[in-house]
């Protein structure tokens, strides 16, 4: 008995020994497996940093190719390493750690992969420029501006293919961020994802421009496009008037051919028997009976207002006399599209260029437009200058500012895409492309103005100045939007805010008028409402025109407003069934779209459904929480998007 108690314990120490010893040689292992790796995720950070050093500071993309590969290289290398000590995934809590690591690893060797496969790109495409960087945009060959245009155009593949392997690499960082992961790792791990969020960001802008711009700018054949020059310091629903029109032809992203005339000299020789009946408000308001291409722009969704244009101007083309340019009449099929351009559009551009002196008269980013309208409204008649040539001040400032931009070396390219991806993002710029590939790009951009179809919740106000001049700039407008849940049924409150504190010159300026147009869900129902008046000046209230149009709710309603006054619109209506039945199934979606041409309005939103939220978006400093009350304060500098998970 005692042989074998003894027998027994030393088999028990031996398996203790070998148990040691083998979770030492494991832990060395492990160990130094561990440092390994840790040595090739410090040399593939130091490759990439040295890759956007390459990018970003020598414009160098094949240098950054390298770098990127290079980092790829260590990422797959620390990966190889984690692997070997695998079966630490089954120890607990170490096994999370594990897992989180080596995900991490495998999402940065795939991105390095991805933003490697994008340096080539841009190295392919961008190569002849960065041949040409002292050389003037205007003065690029056109064999070269050609080659841009079709490596753009045969990269598309290639960049979906990207975006696909940075979507996984975002999937796998996700996956990874668990509960239980140590704070050093998930810090790394936010690092990396919000990396990754900002390429991702890059790339959808990158894939949209290979992708439209070689459609857009005559690639393959030249491109001719009608251009409307919309004043949005006399707000029209898709930007502002038109009082300059245009034919703008593009050649492999060169101006072949730009003129541009008063929309004056097109619509006082179309006889008026000839022209549709205006819409009622403009009949009402304005009193113009005849609908002109000045006008045209009247629905708030530009792709309606774009082909009313191009049919206008059609129709009133023929009937010009002594036309100034043998392009002025084209056939139907000869126009591509159009661009609709406000001047908030442009002004960056002489931040850009700098001063620009035509007839006497000096133009800055400050003056701009004051000086302009002076001109076209006063000045010509000063000068003595006939009307139907008044305008013609801006057709030599567009050639000159032109001029001063196809002057600018090439490495200022970035700057002028810059400004000119602004404009778009923020509607002041506009476009319309018969071609539907094209066009399918301008509505993914949201560059189209036009109404979305949005599933939730839904707003968005279209002021027209109702011959008020100029005025617009002089009033102040705040936009609040309330929901609440009142018995069974959810309801909206939309109110609008004008406020007049000062007139301008009294060439420019008078009482302001407005017919606005609220777009709220179909199906909504109006309640109450205040502020619509029946004339100017009249104490009689207006009533509310309901309608609908894109597949949509409407209100309309008139209002005017004196220097020093503060006037509302409100307008209280209860929300549709499909409104409703995505709160009560836990979750609320708002889509708030800004009218083209403005400034960004300031925009107060508050959403009660009676509901605790768990989470919303967007976060920040620019919401706040009062129970199942979140408050927004935003502007509309750009469409909003609101949302809540209940």
């Amino acid at each position: 008995m005692t042989k074998v108690r003894s027998s027994r314990r030393k088999l028990f120490y031996a398996v203790i020994v070998f148990t040691v010893l083998t979770l030492s040689v494991l832990a060395v292992f492990s160990y130094s497996s561990l440092n390994s790796a840790r040595i090739n995720v410090l040399a593939a950070k130091n490759a990439a940093l040295s890759a956007k050093d390459a990018l970003l500071t020598e414009r160098d993309p094949r240098a950054a190719q390298n770098f990127l590969n290079e980092s790829k290289k260590y990422f797959d290398e620390a990966a190889f390493k984690i692997q070997r000590v695998r079966f630490l995934k089954f120890v607990p809590w170490v096994g999370a750690q594990w897992k989180a690591v080596d995900a991490g690893l495998r999402a940065a060797s795939i991105a390095s992969g991805a933003l490697s496969k994008a340096a080539a790109l841009g190295a392919d495409i961008l190569g002849p420029l960065a041949r040409l960087e002292n050389v003037q945009i205007g003065e690029i060959p056109i064999a070269e501006r050609q080659r841009i245009l079709k490596n753009m155009f045969e990269s598309a593949p290639q960049m979906t293919g990207i975006k696909a392997e940075i979507e996984l690499s975002r999937y796998l960082i996700d996956s990874a961020l668990r509960p239980g992961v140590l704070p050093v790792v998930r810090e790394n791990l936010d690092l990396l994802r919000g990396n990754l969020n900002t390429v991702q960001t890059v790339l959808e802008d990158s894939a949209a421009l290979v992708h439209f711009a070689p459609l857009f700018l005559g690639y393959a054949s030249p491109k001719t496009y009608l251009f409307v020059l919309e004043n949005s310091d006399e707000l029209r629903p898709t930007g502002g008037f038109i009082g300059t029109y245009g034919l703008l032809t593009l050649e492999a992203g060169h101006i072949a051919n730009f003129f541009t005339d008063d929309v004056y000299n097109l619509d006082r020789f179309a006889p008026g028997a000839k022209r549709p009946p205006s819409p009622p408000e403009l009949q009402q308001y304005l009193q113009q009976p005849r609908f002109y291409l000045r006008d045209a722009n009247w629905a708030p969704d530009f792709r309606e207002s774009a082909k009313t244009i191009l049919q206008f101007y059609k129709d009133e083309a023929m009937y010009v006399r002594n036309p100034p340019s043998s392009v002025l009449r084209p056939s139907s099929s000869e126009l591509d599209g159009v661009i609709a351009v406000m001047p908030s559009a442009i002004k960056p551009l002489f931040e850009l260029t700098g001063p620009i002196t035509v007839e006497g008269q000096t133009f800055t980013a400050q003056n701009l437009t004051e000086a302009l309208e002076f001109e076209v409204e006063i000045g010509f008649q000063e000068r003595a200058i006939p009307r139907p040539q008044r305008k013609a001040i801006i057709a030599e400032l567009t050639r000159a500012l032109i001029a001063k931009i196809f002057a600018l070396p090439c490495s200022k390219w970035p700057q002028v895409l810059h400004i000119l991806r602004m404009a778009l993002d923020e509607k002041h710029i506009l476009l319309y492309a018969n071609d539907p590939v094209a066009h399918g790009i301008i509505e993914e951009e949201n560059w189209a103005g036009s109404i979305s179809a949005a599933g939730g919740d839904y707003l968005a106000i279209f002021d027209a100045n109702m011959f008020a001049l100029k005025t617009d700039p002089y009033i102040e407008r705040a936009i609040f939007y309330n929901v609440s849940k009142e018995n069974d049924a959810f309801i909206g409150n939309a109110e609008i805010v004008y406020s007049y504190p000062k007139a301008g010159p009294a060439w420019k300026t008078k009482g302001y008028r407005t017919y606005t147009r609220v777009y709220v869900p179909q199906g909504s129902v109006l309640l109450e409402s205040s502020g619509a008046m029946k004339e100017e000046g009249s104490r009689e209230s207006g009533q509310v025109k309901i309608g609908q149009e894109y597949d949509k709710t409407v209100f309309g309603a008139f209002l005017a407003v004196q220097v020093g006054e503060v006037k509302r619109l409100r307008f209280k209506y209860r929300l549709p069934d499909s409104v409703a039945e995505i709160i009560n199934a836990g979750a609320y979606s708002l889509q708030v779209q800004k009218q083209p041409g403005t400034l960004g309005h300031t925009l107060t939103t508050v959403v009660d459904t009676d509901k605790i939220p768990q989470s919303w978006s967007p976060t920040g400093l620019n919401v706040s929480r009062d129970g199942s009350r979140l408050n927004w304060q935003t502007s509309l500098r750009k469409d909003q998007e609101f949302r809540i998970q209940l």
